[in-house]
């Protein structure tokens, strides 16, 4: 009898096989759907997307000894959604339409980075050609030597010409502040030239950076919206089985529950129809008006106008400066002359009014040694001319030290960052303002509409899940009893 098989049993047994991988794989797809709703639930319950557009700033290394050494860009990068995925997972094919925009528009990110990181070269390069015109400080120092040595110079030819004891060392400490001055401002002129040069040549290379980081204001926008509507596109792919399966079973699972109705996932995207078309919409407006306003934001404030335009920084980096400088020293010149040289007080009478004898051979005498190439001034004639100019030497050299200190490398690279950072906030208030209608209406009532309806379709395909488990096993308990009967009809012989 072993050698006859019954084909009835055969069928009835592979039906009940599959019927317990049915239930195994219900199983699965309720884990995954689990997982689904804590990760659509997180997408949904996020906070609204903002635009935070970080341009490249200057590195102090730039400026330090060992930057020629660098054949690479000096500047910070600004990292930019995506930039962690690799080449080849950008460029492998999607699996759906949501992906495929998803993949396209990471590919634009990347380009955009690609020509953001060529203009921050460039800027690096106009950066070092610019400090390479720079002079040494040896050089720079040379105009203010040349002024420190002819002040004391006129200093002592003013002292053999015995002007008087107030008249000759005023003359002396006036002309010393002019001529170091003239020194100092020689000095700083060509050093805020060079700064100009720097500083200008940043900001003209970000102006042109903006437009490429604008390209990837889309990512950074659409990027939330793609991934919901990918999130939910896996979930209706995951649960294929599932859906087949009810529609397999419905008669059985209204028997169970007669108001049986199968939920559908892709119900979960409707609100989010034309919400991709709206984004488009108002960041292309925003990415057209912010290049055309960037000019605006850099000169809104006094900063800016200093770092952009020539006659405001001569203005207020050197002009003001210098002006200051020089008051300053006319005035201390003048008090040191005033508090160390005493004017001599003669009190003599009508008698004292004829010269004496000796007196005139005194003069004679002196006029003989004036011309004398042999004469010199005694120390005590000499200090009072020559000390207001040793002074003033002495202040021109330690305010060019402090202006050298104030304008080195690093200072100049945290004022340039600290003005990026600057047109970088007003950047991205003006583009999130500009966005902000469109980002309200798909990321405020869209998504709330999204949450809503899902708050409604996981419990409720939870609920067919388990229904659709208990007519599997249902169906599997009547195939086991079915092929009982059968069992027990062979052994009964028929």
């Amino acid at each position: 009898m072993l050698a006859f098989a019954n084909p009835r049993a055969a069928v009835t047994t592979s039906s009940n096989a599959d019927l317990d991988q049915a239930i195994e794989q219900v199983d699965e797809l309720s884990v995954k759907l689990e997982d689904a709703n804590v990760l659509i639930s997180g997408m949904l319950s996020a906070a609204i997307p903002k635009v935070e557009i970080k341009l490249p700033q200057l590195s102090p290394t730039l400026f330090s000894k060992d930057s020629s050494a660098s054949d690479g860009p000096n500047f910070e990068r600004a990292p930019l959604l995506g930039d962690e995925a690799s080449t080849d997972q950008q460029v492998s094919l999607p699996s759906s339409a949501g992906k495929k925009k998803a993949a396209e528009l990471r590919a634009k990110a990347l380009a955009a980075r690609r020509r953001a990181e060529d203009a921050s070269t460039e800027m690096e390069r106009q950066a070092k050609q610019a400090l390479e015109g720079q002079s040494g400080v040896a050089k720079q120092l040379l105009a203010q030597a040349l002024a420190a040595v002819t002040s004391v110079t006129l200093a002592v030819g003013l002292a053999n010409a015995q002007l008087g004891t107030f008249v000759g060392p005023m003359l002396a400490g006036t002309a010393s502040v002019f001529i170091n001055f003239l020194g100092l401002g020689q000095t700083w002129r060509s050093r805020a030239g060079g700064i100009f040069a720097i500083v200008s040549g940043v900001f003209d290379g970000m102006e042109g950076k903006v437009v490429q980081v604008l390209d990837t204001v889309d990512d950074m926008i659409m990027n939330p919206l793609q991934d919901l509507e990918n999130a939910i596109d896996d979930l209706c792919e995951e649960q294929k089985p599932t859906l087949q399966k009810m529609q397999k079973f419905e008669a059985g699972l209204k028997a169970i529950d007669p108001d049986f109705d199968m939920p559908d996932p892709a119900d979960l995207k409707t609100p989010l129809d034309g919400c991709e078309a709206m984004i488009d919409e108002f960041v292309d407006k925003a990415k057209k008006e912010v290049p055309e306003k960037l000019e605006d934001m850099i000169q809104s404030n006094l900063a800016g106008r200093i770092a952009s335009d020539a006659h405001t920084f001569n203005r207020f980096v050197v002009q003001f400066p210098l002006l200051l400088v020089f008051v300053v020293n006319l005035g201390l010149a003048i008090l040191h002359v005033v508090v160390t040289v005493q004017p001599e007080l003669t009190h003599y009478t009508v008698a004292d009014k004829e010269p004496k004898a000796h007196d005139l051979q005194a003069r004679n005498l002196r006029g003989i040694a004036f011309s004398s190439p042999s004469f010199s001034l005694s120390r005590a004639d000499l200090m009072p001319y020559v000390q207001p100019a040793l002074v003033q030497v002495l202040m021109s050299v330690l305010q060019l030290f402090v202006a050298l200190a104030l304008s080195s490398g690093p200072r100049i690279c945290k004022m340039v960052n600290g003005q990026i950072i600057s047109v970088q906030t007003r950047l991205n208030e003006r583009v999130n303002d500009r966005i902000k209608q469109a980002v309200d209406r798909v990321f405020g009532q869209a998504f709330s509409e999204v949450k809503e309806k899902a708050d409604v379709f996981f419990p409720k395909f939870k609920d067919c899940m388990r229904k659709l488990k208990r007519a599997l096993e249902v169906a599997a308990k009547t195939g086991a009893v079915a092929d009982a009967a059968t069992a027990a009809v062979q052994r009964l012989g028929f």
